[in-house]
């Protein structure tokens, strides 16, 4: 009975800790949010549902990296088809005019898909989903 207890002890001290984050901020700018860690405790901000074939774009946060990235996926069966994700951030000039500093997409996918991270320190960021065709589905969300 003591060696068993000693066992389970040990083999709970020993468990890998879930992968920490290899960035922050600015440095997750264009890095991958599943191969950074930044995936691992992020959460939905926002979500727009387009019309093309039900998929829904994702305002994706991870409040360890302090980063943003656009996630698509289908929102019924039937997969996300040539759709895409979008994410810009900026900043605004002297008359409140939005600059875009940064761009990333995915690219088409028949699942899910997300796009490059980029800093939760820019002022505004644009999220999209897009479409095979010209619908698309866009929102600005001011920090």
């Amino acid at each position: 009975m003591t060696a068993v207890a000693a066992i389970v002890g040990f083999s709970a001290l020993n468990t890998a800790p879930a992968s920490a984050a290899s960035c922050t901020y600015a440095a997750c700018n264009g890095l991958d949010p599943q191969t950074s860690g930044c995936a691992n405790d992020a959460v939905t901000k926002d979500d727009l549902l387009t019309l093309y074939r039900g998929y829904l774009a994702e305002l994706r946060w991870s409040p360890s990296c302090h980063a943003f990235w656009t996630r698509i996926r289908p929102a019924e069966a039937g997969g996300a088809e040539g759709q895409y994700a979008y994410i810009a951030g900026g900043v605004y000039d002297a008359n409140g005019s939005p600059v875009t500093k940064i761009v990333y997409t995915s690219n088409p996918d028949e699942g899910e898909a997300w796009t490059k991270m980029i800093s939760q320190a820019y002022p505004w960021e644009r999220f999209c989903g897009f479409g095979p065709s010209i619908d698309k589905g866009c929102k600005i969300t001011t920090l």
